[in-house]
This record gives structure tokens, sequence and C-alpha cells, in this order.
């Protein structure tokens, strides 16, 4: 049977092999010991549709609902409030270690195993085909020498024990007197997040950002001392120029296949997965090599990532008084019902397919 690589057994990774195992013999290597080390660092908010992708996979529960959204500047306020549940929150260890456990017995899987560059080099010799399932700063992509992502957010979050809860996802777009900056607060069982992104070209000291998560602390009555974790990470919002080529693949973070509207994207994901398996067929059967996946999944998903270049450009250059006009246009009471009606979290370009066609998300 041809014989897989996969380097990284996070989400993407757990995903691709529990896909690719029924028909391929799959190995997977983790530098961590515990599946569920560093896992808190991603969203563990998902859509409808990643959620019941999750659900039917592994045996998991979500542990709260979203239904609310409150977007600011300092001037305007507008707020989309959905009658049914918009996305749901679960635990992101709790989330990974149920794939890890569903996946160890398809897949062969070695934990606390770091693979160098070199070796990865031998090993490419040695496997039919390897794939980089290892985030942002994959060594997949650097030991076969494939471009870096060249446009990224650098991201601080926090959580705080507090007891509110309204289900409400708060995003703030009032750049602080410097564009490209953005900020969110989420409530949900008796948590607060708070986070903000800003552009890697940004000059501040991160110093300066962080006295705006106090200011949020102060608006929700709290302080540090309920902090229980905070961490910082990279996301991705431009895809790496080349994420295929001969026998190796790169998927999700390492590919930069990350919704920029919401940093996460296990929906997304999932379509790249179906793509990567359409390619890895191709691949044994006649011959074609992996640069056919980096051409498909970026033609087939053509739409939501020139809506992630349109957003990036908005967010980096347009002034918060145009955001503070189109919050007003929010508030609009038909264009309101239409984005609670039609908008879908996954997909910016089928929310607005959804609008044209008058072709409903609602349950």
């Amino acid at each position: 049977m041809n014989r897989i690589l996969i380097v990284g057994a996070g989400v993407a990774g757990l995903l691709t092999a529990y896909k690719l195992s029924d028909s391929y013999n799959v190995n997977i290597v983790e530098s961590k010991r515990d599946v569920r080390e560093r896992a808190e660092y991603a969203s563990g908010i998902l859509s409808e549709n990643a959620s019941s992708y999750i659900k039917a996979i592994a045996d998991i529960k979500h542990l709260d609902i979203l239904k609310k959204v409150i977007l600011h500047t300092r001037k305007e306020t507008a707020t989309i409030e959905f009658s049914y549940p918009k996305a749901y929150v679960f635990d992101r260890r709790e989330l990974v270690y149920k794939l890890y456990e569903k996946v160890k017995n398809k897949a062969d899987i070695k934990l606390g195993y770091r693979v160098d560059p070199k070796e990865l080099r031998y090993l490419s010799k040695d496997y039919d085909l390897i794939i980089g399932a290892d985030g942002f700063n994959s060594t997949v992509a650097y030991s076969f020498r494939l471009p870096s992502i060249e446009r990224y957010l650098l991201t601080y979050k926090m959580e705080l024990n507090a007891d509110i809860k309204d289900n409400t996802a708060h995003i703030y777009l009032d750049n602080i007197n410097e564009r490209g900056f953005i900020g969110w607060s989420l409530s949900y069982s008796n948590v607060i997040e708070l986070g903000y992104g800003i552009n890697k070209s940004l000059s501040r000291p991160s110093s300066y950002y962080k006295h705006w998560i106090l200011e949020k602390l102060s608006y929700y009555g709290l302080d540090k001392d309920s902090n229980r974790s905070e961490h910082a990470s990279v996301i991705p919002y431009i895809p790496r120029r080349i994420t295929g080529y001969k026998n190796i693949a790169l998927i999700g973070d390492a590919a930069g296949q990350v919704k920029l509207y919401t940093g996460g994207g296990i929906a997304y994901i999932e379509r790249c997965i179906e793509l990567l398996y359409e390619s890895v067929k191709r691949y044994f059967s006649n011959g074609i090599d992996m640069s056919y996946y980096d051409r498909l999944w970026k033609s087939r998903l053509r739409y939501d990532l020139l809506m992630n270049r349109l957003l990036s450009y908005a967010y980096m250059h347009l002034d918060e008084s145009i955001f503070s006009l189109i919050l007003k246009g929010i508030n609009n009471k038909y264009i309101n019902r239409m984005i609670v009606r039609y908008a879908d979290m996954d997909s910016i370009s089928l929310s607005i397919r959804n609008m044209l066609l008058r072709r409903s998300t609602g349950q």
C-alpha cells in the first residue's frame, strides 16, 4: 500500500489522516508528547457546518453557542442577532484529543518526535508522499524550500474567568489611531476571551496594544487577576505561494488556509482535505504531482481567497470613519435582515450568493 507521512497531529493533520487512512498507509509524526499541548492557542469556536463535520467524526459535545455579533468603532455600533445558534463553542483540548483517539486506530501516530529538515529530505525518498500539517512555521515547507507566508497577523489572546454569559461576539474596528488593528471579545460559559490582531508591519511595541486589553478589562469590571491563560500566535491571511510540489503537500495553517474574518476555518480545511484527497488519488493512479493540488484548491476556493484579499486591503487601508459608515449601513433594517437570513459564517462569497439567490441559511 502507498505510504504517506503527515507531519503534525493538530486538527488539520488528524482530519487529513482520518480521510486518507482508509485508502493509504498513513504515518503521523508530532513533536508534542501530548496532542492537547497548546491546543487552546487556536479558536474553539466552530460554525454550524464545521460543528456537524467534527461531531460526525468524534464523540464530542459543544460547550456553548454564540447567537449575536456586535461590531464597534468609536463612533458607531452595529448589532447582528440571530434567532438560532450561528456558532458553537468547543473545548479545543478535548476536540483535538477526541480526534486523536479516533485516528490512532486507523493510522500510526508517533508523539514526541521532532523531524529536522535533513531527516525530512531523507524520508521523502522513503515515503511516497509527505504532507505538512505543521502550522505557520512549517518544517516541511522550510525543508523543501517552499516560499514563506508573506502576510499574516500577530495575535494576542487572553481568557478570563467571569460571571458573564451573553453568548455574544464583539468585533472592534476602532484602529486605535493606527490602521491594521482589529480587536475582539467573546463571552460564553463564564469565560471572557479578549484578543487583538495587528499586521506584522505595524511599528508600535506590543505594550501599546495591551492598553486596549486593559480598557476592555475595565469595561467588563475585571482585572488581570481573573486571567486563566494568555498567549500569542500568528494567523496567515494570504496563502503560501506554493502549497504543493512533486511529492510534497501542505494543509491547514501550513498552507495559509485560514479565514481572515474568523482566524480559523475547520469547514474551510474540510474542503481543502477533500481536494487533497482527490489530488492524492491522481498522484498515485496517474503520476500527477502535487502541484495539481496547489492549483486545484486555489481555483475551487478562488472567490473566498479573493474576499480574503479584499478584506485584508480594507483592514490595512480604510480609515475608521469608513468602517463607521459601513456599520450605519448594517443598522439599516433591510440590510440587517438580509445579513441575518443569508449570512454564511464559512464563506463571505457564499453569503453574497445566498443574498442574490435569496437562499436562506436559517434553521
